[in-house]
């Protein structure tokens, strides 16, 4: 994306946020900051514990590896591949460059990019089951109105497409059928043929990634239920701003508006730093669950603090984090044995 186009969004978002401002009070925004304003500890806190599940998680998706970086290791890089995610200005993914290079030492570059798009995929695939667990919830704690309903079902309908989308990737690979798509569209299929070299790479990174889900389920399940745990995590730091503003602890609430919250700011990935999407989105999440829309801007304002604190930590991490461990030795791919129905494809 353009500088120029990166920086109207960004207008714009910022706009957005002056607006919610704007609307509420700022007067009023700060006293409810100020009453809250302690909560930052032990959500940060919290998020100490995302971050140490989402490790697990990650290391869990390589356990046929015969090296890879310790556990603390492994935690340093996370917290910073997240923190150079928050910072970069659109998408969130300049932290994965970064994992990938990293563990590269450990893993050989192509299996070290394999390990990215595996965790990545399975990333979404826990967030993608956290909220269609909160539309049980939803359906009690929402207004109960047809147009609600209507919502909460066409989002389970489309969560259930994405779940089975991404389970069929864990089974069948995802990278070599994206090039076959890329090649299959008219209007950009000349500008991707130099990617077609790169078949034989992308065929043993999608082996990798249907590795762990055919020959080791124990272990893909054991990542996916901590890349899901660690969402109630996420969900944990919203009850506690929500109690911290006197409103008692709401538990179910705080899933939904977790849940909620998330989804606003996917659909609108493209507005840099989630700049006022935040804000926005969780304006309409406490408001629509009666827990009053200014609630909601203070916790934005609180998980944006949190999130600054933990983006330095990161890059704290990354300045003394020190050389890279000398190269491993070459790793094999996975064994081409496979049966016919772990073949890579586009299904």
């Amino acid at each position: 994306m353009k500088l120029h186009v990166r920086l109207i969004l960004l207008a714009i978002g910022l706009g957005l946020a002056s607006l919610i401002f704007a609307q509420i009070g700022i007067d009023t925004l700060l006293q409810h900051l100020a009453t809250a304003g302690w909560v930052l500890l032990p959500a940060c806190a919290a998020w100490g514990l995302v971050y140490t599940l989402s490790t697990w998680a990650w290391r869990a998706t390589l356990p046929a590896q015969p090296g890879r970086p310790t556990f603390g290791r492994a935690w340093a890089i996370n917290v910073t591949c997240f923190g150079l995610n928050f910072l970069t200005p659109v998408i969130a993914l300049g932290g994965e460059a970064y994992r990938a290079a990293t563990v590269a030492p450990w893993l050989g570059r192509g299996r070290a990019v394999g390990s990215v798009v595996q965790y990545r995929l399975l990333h979404s695939l826990a967030h993608v089951l956290f909220v269609l667990s909160a539309l049980l919830p939803g359906a009690l704690l929402l207004p109960a109105t047809g147009r609600m309903f209507g919502v909460l079902g066409l989002t389970a309908l489309l969560g259930g497409a994405l779940t089975w989308f991404l389970v069929r990737r864990h089974q069948e690979g995802v990278l070599e059928a994206s090039l076959d798509l890329l090649l299959a569209l008219p209007l950009i299929r000349r500008l991707c043929r130099p990617l077609a070299t790169k078949r034989d790479a992308l065929r043993m990174m999608d082996r990798q990634i249907i590795t762990l889900y055919h020959e080791h389920p124990a272990e893909f399940r054991r990542a996916l239920g901590l890349e899901y745990l660690s969402r109630f995590v996420m969900a944990f730091e919203l009850a506690l701003i929500i109690w911290s503003l006197g409103l008692g602890w709401r538990i179910g609430e705080a899933f939904v508006a977790g849940a909620l919250f998330t989804v606003i700011t996917n659909l609108m990935f493209f507005i840099p730093f989630e700049a006022g999407t935040r804000e926005g989105g969780l304006l309409v999440a406490f408001s629509l669950l009666g827990l009053g829309g200014e609630h909601g801007v203070v916790a934005a304002l609180v998980t944006r603090l949190r999130e600054i604190f933990w983006a330095l930590a990161g890059l704290g991490l990354l300045w003394a984090g020190g050389p890279a461990v000398e190269p491993a030795e070459a790793v094999p791919p996975p064994s081409a044995a496979r049966s016919p129905d772990t073949t890579p494809s586009a299904g």
